[in-house]
């Protein structure tokens, strides 16, 4: 699925969960991931709503660190750990809210798709940034506080299953759907 057929064509009321399903598996396909930490990568795309285009625009959040003079996980063979978190690279949720950020688009009432349900700290992110809507595919950090901060901030988020038959080697890690 090309950038353009997805930022042509999301207009989130009429996407049909095939077209959902399609976007997921486009998010888990297009990731950059430089951290060694699993189960599996983890990459988001935000869409950001543009005043004069017909849709919405697609800004990429990559699991990666914040600079290229900083040497990634993946680079020094480990990560960086600190109570179950790899600390060295940005998540992807937060990736792509610096994204928008540094090419001046805003982010409020954008859609976020992530790979994986956001942990507690970028689901803060999420809500500063005014997104409202998460579609994820897996649970990875489903926790109680999460769930209790994304709900009071009404942030909506939506489980949509990929594919059990989808199998995606990036950077040398292999990712199964479902």
């Amino acid at each position: 699925m090309s950038e353009d057929v997805i930022r042509s064509a999301y207009h989130e009321k009429e996407m049909s969960m095939a077209r959902l399903k399609a976007t997921m598996q486009h998010v888990i396909q297009s990731t950059v991931y430089t951290c060694l930490r699993g189960p599996r990568p983890s990459g988001a795309i935000l869409y950001i709503s543009m005043e004069h285009s017909a849709g919405m625009y697609p800004v990429y959040g990559h699991v990666v660190t914040p600079h290229l003079g900083i040497k990634s996980c993946e680079t020094l063979g480990e990560c960086m750990m600190e109570n179950n978190h790899c600390v060295r690279c940005l998540h992807a949720e937060v990736s792509a809210i610096m994204a928008a950020a540094r090419i001046g688009l805003g982010t409020v009432d954008g859609v976020m798709f992530s790979i994986n349900k956001p942990c507690y700290n970028c689901s803060l992110h999420i809500i500063a940034a005014g997104i409202k809507k998460i579609y994820y595919a897996y649970a990875v950090y489903d926790e109680d506080r999460t769930r209790e901060a994304l709900e009071v901030a009404g942030v909506e988020c939506i489980h949509i299953q990929v594919d059990k038959s989808l199998t995606v080697k990036i950077d040398g890690v292999t990712v199964h759907g479902g």
